[in-house]
């Protein structure tokens, strides 16, 4: 939204304001207000659209038309949702609040001191499942694993998980915690029941197996698959239930780069150069 300002404001102002944060601080508010030539009536309802631009963006500035929609799924990832007020010849305000949460400074990380690149040699083919419904967040996540040499494959919902759970054996699955047809809470639950129905919840052979490393003091036998849910809830009831589901971690959106490396690497025993 601030750069949406400072394209159209031409010579205007552009201001950026920290409005509250409540008391605990569960929210906190942003305001983006511009001086520019505002958006016409009939381009509001198309404004979060991809790919689509006002005819202020298209007469006078580069883009594609896709700041705005990705910023609404950001914030709307973090709980909150983008509001437009905006006047004709006058200027434009962005308004959203957001959930946010004190957490504990970090622990050591078990990643490389210098920027992560991929894989480092001798180490196994990771089968990573996304499981996520939100196209820019799948696009986005199946990215950054591929780039880096891991095997990826995706899910549009929890029942599509499950089926590529019992075909491709994924060894890590990244599910989001609410989807369409079956949330990810649910399809955890049956992931887990089936295997106490089957093989039981440890797999065996890991000693002599070529899915994984043999099992080290740090990292034991691990379970398959290990499961790490997503969720843009930060709150406490929601971390627990996705773990009595059967979910083996949680990481909250929006998560960092640096964050998902760091849980393969303590759950599946990953090592990066």
């Amino acid at each position: 939204a601030r750069n949406f300002g400072v394209q159209t404001a031409r010579g205007g102002q552009v201001r950026t304001d920290h409005l509250c944060r409540s008391r605990g601080g569960r929210r906190s508010a942003q305001e983006v207000t511009d001086t520019g030539p505002g958006i016409a009536p009939d381009e509001v309802s198309t404004l979060f659209d991809i790919f689509t631009q006002g005819k202020a963006g298209q007469t006078a500035f580069e883009g594609v038309g896709l700041g705005l929609p990705i910023s609404q799924q950001l914030v709307n990832l973090m709980g909150g949702e983008i509001t437009v007020n905006t006047v004709l010849n006058q200027g434009t305000t962005f308004q959203f609040s957001i959930q946010v949460s004190l957490t504990p400074a970090p622990q050591a990380s078990s990643l490389p001191t210098q920027p992560v690149v991929g894989l480092a040699p001798d180490q196994p083919s990771f089968r990573l499942l996304i499981a996520e419904d939100e196209p820019i967040s799948r696009k986005l996540l199946t990215k950054l694993l591929t780039s880096l040499g891991f095997e990826v494959r995706t899910a549009n919902n929890g029942q599509e998980a499950i089926d590529l759970w019992k075909s491709w054996h994924p060894h890590l699955i990244w599910m989001d915690m609410h989807m369409p047809v079956m949330d990810g809470c649910e399809a955890t639950r049956q992931i887990r029941g089936k295997q106490v129905e089957g093989r039981g919840n440890w797999v065996e052979g890991f000693g002599t197996s070529t899915d994984y490393p043999p099992p080290t003091t740090h990292h034991p036998l691990p379970k398959s698959p290990i499961i790490i849910a997503l969720t843009a809830s930060a709150f406490e009831a929601d971390r627990e239930r996705s773990l009595a589901a059967g979910c083996d971690d949680f990481v909250s959106k929006p998560f960092q780069r640096d964050q998902l490396l760091a849980k393969m690497s303590q759950h599946l025993g990953v090592r990066y150069q």
